[in-house]
């Protein structure tokens, strides 16, 4: 490997973007997911969803801004929930 010094963004884009695939929730939890979908499908909007599952305790839970980022994903758009 040649010598790397200094800071390289589009490598940087590359690995945060790997990171933010893992580690997805909704998509690492596909019981979780059917949960928030059902829900949002009901006319719930994520901050009832957010702040039921804070009531219920539930493990593991998600936050609104979770949500949002998984109405907007193309997932999200695929099953219309947008």
């Amino acid at each position: 490997m040649p010598k790397c010094d200094g800071y390289y963004g589009a490598a940087a884009q590359l690995m945060a973007a790997d990171r933010r695939a893992r580690q997805r929730k909704l998509i690492k939890y596909p019981d979780l997911c059917k949960r928030v979908i059902e829900r949002i499908k009901n006319g719930w909007t994520p901050e009832q969803i957010d702040n039921r599952m804070i009531h219920e305790g539930a493990k593991p839970r998600v936050c609104q801004e979770t949500i949002y980022r998984y109405i907007y994903s193309k997932d999200g758009q695929r099953d219309d929930l947008w």
